[in-house]
């Protein structure tokens, strides 16, 4: 699951026309098909909360999440596509989400650094980064 968020994350597309800011949509199904998750916490660790800024035609585009903060849009994303509760406390913790780009190309970069953890009788052990 947390690959399909950072996939999800990388492959959003950033289509502009003469706006300055354009939002990242989580329109995606990020459904728990085992079912085994009961809870998704996202702690957004990030140094900085600017996500990037890129060229597009000539104009400069700020790139950000919907409502402005990372942790209630991913949580109620997950909400929205996971009714039935499993067992599992699932703890995102956001390090890094940056997007730039190539002065040459002009071409995009992401680079996300999620970790991933599990909260069993109140202690949490590292899944995957």
């Amino acid at each position: 699951m947390k690959k399909r968020i950072v996939f999800l994350f990388l492959s959003v597309s950033v289509w502009v026309s003469a706006q300055t800011t354009e939002l990242i949509r989580l329109n995606q199904n990020i459904k728990d098909k085992s079912s085994r998750t009961k809870t998704l916490t996202v702690i957004d660790n990030r140094a900085d909360k600017n996500i990037g800024t890129l060229t597009y035609k000539d104009e400069t585009v700020d790139l950000k999440f919907p409502g402005n903060d990372l942790k209630s849009d991913i949580e109620t994303w997950f909400a929205k596509d996971n009714k039935a509760g499993g067992t599992n406390d699932i703890v995102l913790l956001v390090e890094e989400i940056k997007v730039s780009e190539f002065k040459k190309t002009q071409l995009a970069k992401a680079k996300v650094k999620i970790s991933s953890f599990i909260n069993r009788n109140g202690r949490y052990y590292f899944i995957n980064r």
